[in-house]
């Protein structure tokens, strides 16, 4: 696996992403199973969403993180203020909203 840096992140991130758009509370061995095995590969980088199955993926995610005890060594990107059919959702509000939301899932 090869890493990088991004600044002011003390730590290597993987050049490789692990999405979570398949992670669910519903099947958390599956999840856990998939995850573990990223994580084996040396993938330290995870992708979720605000918006993904709403908000379970970052449930299901963040307890991997907290069960496995590997906080120190993941990264977590996470992405919010995805607009609705009829309101654009890029405003600070909606942006500090959704930030805490996604922290309060991700434990």
């Amino acid at each position: 696996m090869k890493y990088d840096s991004i600044a002011s992140v003390d730590k290597p991130v993987s050049r490789v992403a692990q999405g979570t758009t398949m992670v669910t509370t519903k099947d958390i061995d599956g999840s856990f199973a998939l995850l573990d095995a990223a994580f084996e590969c040396g993938i330290t980088l995870f992708d979720t969403a605000h918006v993904y199955a709403g908000g379970d993926c970052e449930r299901a995610l963040g307890a991997w993180v907290r069960e496995r005890g590997v906080g120190d060594n993941v990264v977590v990107l996470d992405k919010g203020a995805h607009q609705h059919e009829d309101t654009k959702r890029v405003t600070p509000a909606d942006i500090a909203s959704d930030l805490n939301d996604s922290l309060e899932r991700l434990g």
